[in-house]
């Protein structure tokens, strides 16, 4: 997938907007076993699985093939995950973006 690095704006498999903060590990296949969306136990072992902040508060994870770009966020991107990010997603938030706006 092209343009795909930490900071993004993207879509993950369920349709919901979120920020990818950095490539994870493969999950256990107990728990890909245990997802509704059958896709994502059928994702290739070499697939890169990602980190993604929901915009509208939480986190998850997701392969690289199930995640639709859109682009840099916007400030009022950033700003809307800031306000609904719970201290440690806040705390990534800032990492990934220092001075509240998209590199």
């Amino acid at each position: 997938m092209s343009h795909v690095r930490p900071g993004i704006l993207v879509r993950d498999n369920h349709d919901r907007p979120g920020l990818l903060v950095h490539p994870q590990p493969r999950p256990s296949k107990s728990w890909l076993k245990a997802q509704t969306d059958r896709r994502v136990a059928a994702t290739p072992e070499d697939d890169t699985w990602w980190h993604v902040l929901c915009l509208d508060g939480g986190a998850i994870v997701c392969p690289e093939s199930l995640l639709t770009v859109l682009g840099p966020p916007s400030e009022a991107d950033i700003a809307h995950a800031m306000a609904h990010a719970n201290a440690a997603g806040r705390q990534t938030l800032t990492t990934l973006f220092p001075s509240g706006s998209p590199p």
